[in-house]
């Protein structure tokens, strides 16, 4: 760190005020040099904020080379996802900005309309820019504008099904639109898949072939025959790249070209030049190394994908290191269980599972919605599937959680990590509508737990419910451990009450059960006396707790963990007003209906008035003006 910190003092091209004019304005071969400045900025800033700091080392020179031809903002330039448009940031105006990145109050790590007018179309979820693309075309060309429409996309988003869906339009229309393919071998982990073994398998067709032996038989006439093996190699990756896929975008539609080393800049600027000045739809293909320039992330690209801050102190086991654990016990105990993720075997805590039942383990890439359709075909021929996705990644597969999962009853398992606020990484990938979202699905079980042993005790529920698809929710981040609780077996609909209260009962469920335990201590203080209820399951929800401990209280509070609209105390509320209780003071907590900025999971909790102290106020407030 002060290696880089020093570095950056002896540089002179980057200054807080850098604008893409400036860019322009520069040498073609002071660009390479500016391209390191940008590293080293980039590698600071997300070692000590965190990041996604590979896949942003790798675009450093595509970023460089595409505002420096081409006429942004008036061009439109689009970047998937969003992970690796760090250095577009730092060369548009946002350097200074750069050192509050993913902080409360500072810039987001993906792509925001509100925050520059360079950043076209707003994107944290993959595989979504070439779609974008064709409707900015399409709207150009019905307003008889002229300006270039060009988008960044990774290989590893080209394994979701949207990629496609906009490169087909592109192609049938003959959008004028470039489509840039930022291939690093990866997406967070290796590609998988059919699609990105597609060019593997094409080598075993007869034309190839034919090529292959021709050019075997020409080098074994040689006199060095046996030295020229390398450069044999090298041909025969050159005729893969070149003639089996560009054949496919080829016959998508598009003028295919490369591969072109990406990290090359003076090789990146001459083949971005000739596009431009090319009509219609084009694709370039071009390689970079993800993690460039830093090389522990050139060494473990997956580990540095995105990263945390460098922060001090003693860490707990977190819910996703307890259920890596918990899954390979019941993996060996239950032959017919199978893990599905969505190209996150690390990040949900289905990478050791992988490495010990790899015929047992099935990722599907960045295609959410196919993750949930295998889980349903798998629990319909008699498996017992873990699906493990992001909350926010989950959004993706909702028709497939209603349409080949519910409607068919199939006893899917579904495990969902980073429910609730996930902090930096802001409101494209915080998980506050799982609970809304899935109770509307009729035959839904979804659970959350209140503390480390209970989760182990909702795996294990999860494993042996049989009756219809089942979802368990944990958030991100420090298992907690409560003290003194009933260690009541896990069963469907059914909770557990930890405190009883005269004054105030509060229905928490989830992590916000040891906030209202902490509460409930803190309103004891004032003269209040308050129970928790822990439900447990967010649906079915406990009926008769409700009416049994919320009708004696004098006031009931519902305390959860996701958006408010649509939440578990719309449903307190009806069954409080259906036993007559219309009367009975009610107070629904929970994450406000708007999007909840970026920052770290605490500030955003208190920002929400979800930690103990500020809910203790509210409920204060609240209970002494009624």
């Amino acid at each position: 760190m002060k290696e880089i910190q020093e570095n950056l003092k002896r540089k002179k091209i980057l200054h807080n005020r850098f604008q893409v004019d400036d860019l322009r304005a520069l040498k073609e071969e002071e660009l390479p040099a500016l391209a390191e400045e940008i590293r080293e900025v980039i590698i600071s800033r997300c070692l000590e904020n965190g990041g996604h700091l590979a896949p942003s080392l790798g675009a450093v020179e595509l970023a460089v080379a595409l505002h420096y031809t081409f006429r942004t903002p008036r061009d439109l330039l689009i970047w998937d996802v969003g992970h690796q448009a760090y250095a577009h940031k730092i060369l548009t105006g946002r350097i200074a900005d750069f050192q509050n990145l993913r902080q409360h109050g500072g810039i987001s790590g993906f792509l925001k309309r509100e925050e520059s007018l360079y950043d076209v179309f707003g994107a944290g979820h993959a595989s979504t820019s070439v779609a974008a693309a064709a409707g900015f075309a399409k709207a150009r060309d019905l307003n008889g504008e002229d300006y270039k429409v060009i988008t960044v996309i990774g290989d590893g988003a080209m394994t979701g099904g949207l990629a496609f869906e906009g490169l087909n339009l592109i192609g049938a229309e003959k959008l004028d639109v470039l489509v840039i393919l930022n291939d690093n071998d990866m997406s967070i982990d290796h590609n998988v898949g059919g699609l990105s073994k597609y060019f593997n398998r094409a080598i075993t067709t007869r034309f190839y072939n034919r090529i292959r032996e021709d050019m075997q038989r020409f080098v074994k006439s040689l006199p060095a025959g046996d030295s020229v093996y390398e450069w044999l190699r090298r041909l025969e990756e050159s005729m893969k790249n070149m003639v089996i896929k560009g054949a496919f975008y080829e016959d998508l539609g598009f003028n295919y070209i490369g591969p072109v080393d990406g990290n090359n800049l003076k090789e990146l600027l001459s083949f971005i030049r000739k596009t431009k000045e090319m009509k219609g739809p084009v694709l370039l293909h071009v390689r970079t190394k993800k993690g460039k320039g830093y090389s522990p992330a050139e060494e473990d690209p997956e580990s540095f994908h995105g990263i945390s801050p460098c922060r001090t102190g003693k860490k707990g086991k977190t819910y996703t290191a307890l259920l890596q654990k918990e899954l390979l016990k019941w993996g060996k105990k239950e032959k017919d269980l199978v893990a599905v993720t969505a190209a996150m075997p690390a990040g949900t805590g289905l990478g050791v599972f992988k490495e010990v039942f790899p015929d047992r383990y099935i990722d599907v890439g960045i295609a959410e919605g196919s993750a949930v359709i295998i889980g349903a075909a798998l629990a319909l021929a008699g498996k017992k599937p873990f699906v493990g996705i992001y909350s926010t990644f989950l959004q993706r597969g909702y028709d497939q959680l209603i349409h080949d999962v519910a409607l068919q009853d199939a006893p899917v398992r579904f495990l969902i990590d980073r429910s609730g606020l996930v902090g930096e990484d802001g409101p494209t990938h915080h998980g506050a509508f799982d609970i809304a979202y899935l109770r509307t699905i009729p035959g839904m079980t979804l659970l959350a737990p209140a503390d480390d042993k209970e989760f182990r005790d909702m795996i294990a529920f999860c494993c042996r419910y049989d009756e219809g698809p089942v979802a368990l929710r944990y958030p991100r981040g420090e298992a907690v451990s409560l003290p003194g609780r009933n260690d009541a077996p896990v069963e469907r609909g059914r909770g557990l009450l930890l405190r009883p209260g005269r004054d105030l009962m509060i229905f928490a469920l989830g992590r916000m059960v040891k906030e209202a335990l902490d509460a409930a201590g803190l309103l004891e203080e004032r003269g209040i006396d308050a129970g928790v209820y822990n439900l447990r399951f967010a649906k079915p929800l406990d009926r008769e707790a409700v009416i049994t401990y919320g009708l004696r209280a004098r006031g009931v509070v519902s305390l959860e963990y996701g958006t408010l609209s649509g939440g578990i105390g719309e449903e307190i509320a009806r069954i409080i007003a259906e036993e007559g209780g219309e009367k009975l003071p009610f107070l629904p907590l929970g994450i406000p209906d708007r999007f909840i900025e970026q920052g770290t999971q605490q500030e955003l909790i208190r920002l929400c008035g979800l930690d103990s102290a500020s809910l203790a106020e509210r409920m204060t407030a609240w209970f002494t003006r009624g």
